[in-house]
């Protein structure tokens, strides 16, 4: 029990990176800077101790790696091994705040909690135990064994088996695996942000930590910031902001109040260098080109009026859709760029259309007048997909490709 509850003074340092992988996985990865009390060391086999390092949201976490600081991979407990030495260290330490033994009902309640498949399933047996306290009158003693209580009962114990010899030393345990970080906000289908929020529970459990966000190609980080909720003042207070905003942010803090209600918030928006700045480039030209057609209509006539100039014209007229339809073209990428660049990619399909349709006209014989009311509406079409170019450039956010 006190190793969990203390973890935030042997745990130095807690860095974490978040890579929204270009083949279309999230990737985490987690290192702990550490040095355990030999005391407090539990021993797990020959020549082995095991340090509880961690407490993960109850998910199939995928390609999952420990390994320490030269590469050499780790060993880590099984969900009954976790779920036992989480239960026992719950057991002894109410047993402590409560001065006595406990009853099976007490102990089958906080093996209840841990071996909960999420929070929801784990919140009665949370309560039986709240109830406990209060008629102890040891509630305030015992608010921190209800608040480790309630992250097992969302989250598991990860147990990484070390040498015994790194106890006492500084050692370096480093983990990474592929899955969801945190709930996102339900946006329209065009929309142009990203917002993302997962929680900061385990900035309690070391002294300082760091977290580092990976943007995918094609998007960049607009916000990275860290919050937590002030019970004195019943408000937000911002606790860390990152300093760089693009394809790399990041934010670091001191340890947090084990408890407390803590978050980090990330918003994703399309990357301005790339497409977005293509997208805008071919809006502009083509609505340029289209302006030329309307102001100088009767030479645009003459000219497909005549065989041999008219083939030169269209096929400047087909050049620039190609190299619009081009740009939609890619490889396998994140879901997140799917979606955000959903809008600047209609655009460029929009405007391609736009010149085929300016193209199709003047190769089919039309008269004057009806080549010029053609042209005037493609013209009107193109307005509009260059403000919408002028808006998603302006939303977007400086930063690479």
């Amino acid at each position: 029990m006190e190793l969990l509850l203390t973890q935030g003074e042997w745990t130095h340092r807690r860095a974490e990176t978040l890579s929204l992988e270009a083949h279309g996985e999230t990737r985490q990865r987690v290192s702990w800077d550490f040095t355990l009390d030999p005391d407090l060391a539990i021993e797990a086999s020959r020549n082995r101790i095991a340090v509880p390092l961690a407490t993960l949201r109850k998910q199939p976490l995928k390609r999952l790696d420990v390994s320490d600081a030269g590469g050499t991979a780790l060993p880590i407990w099984g969900k009954h091994h976790n779920g036992d030495i989480a239960t026992e260290a719950l057991v002894s330490g109410l047993s402590g705040v409560l001065g006595r033994g406990l009853s099976s009902g007490e102990r089958a309640a906080l093996e209840n909690i841990v071996f909960a498949p999420d929070l929801d399933t784990a919140l009665p047996y949370l309560k039986r135990i709240r109830r406990v306290l209060v008629r102890a009158n040891r509630l305030e003693e015992g608010q921190p064994l209800l608040a480790l209580a309630q992250d097992l009962g969302e989250n598991f114990l990860l147990v990484v088996e070390v040498p015994a010899d790194t106890a006492g030393t500084r050692s370096l345990v480093k983990m990474q695996y592929e899955g969801d970080v945190g709930e996102g906000e339900s946006n329209p289908p065009l929309s142009l942000l990203h917002a993302m929020r997962f929680e900061g529970a385990a900035w309690s459990s070391a002294a300082s930590w760091h977290i580092e966000v990976h943007a995918p190609p094609g998007l960049a980080v607009r916000d990275l910031s860290a919050h937590v909720w002030d019970e004195d003042n019943e408000d937000v207070r911002e606790i860390a902001v990152s300093p760089a905003l693009g394809h790399t942010a990041h934010i670091t803090s001191s340890t947090t109040p084990r408890g407390a209600l803590t978050w980090a918030e990330l918003e994703l928006r399309p990357a301005r260098a790339g497409l977005v700045n293509q997208t805008l480039f071919g809006a502009v030209a083509t609505f340029l080109l289209l302006v030329l057609g309307v102001v100088f209509d009767a030479q645009v006539y003459a000219a497909v009026a005549n065989p041999d100039r008219a083939s030169a014209v269209v096929a400047v007229m087909l050049a620039v859709p190609a190299v619009l339809i081009a740009l939609l073209s890619r490889e396998q990428e994140h879901g997140l760029v799917s979606r955000l660049l959903l809008l600047p990619r209609m655009v460029n399909l929009l405007v391609a259309i736009v010149l085929l349709t300016a193209a199709a006209a003047l190769v089919m014989g039309l008269d004057e007048e009806p080549l010029t009311w053609t042209l005037r509406s493609l013209l009107g079409v193109q307005s509009v997909l260059l403000v919408t170019a002028l808006v998603v450039q302006g939303r977007s956010v400086g930063g690479d490709p």
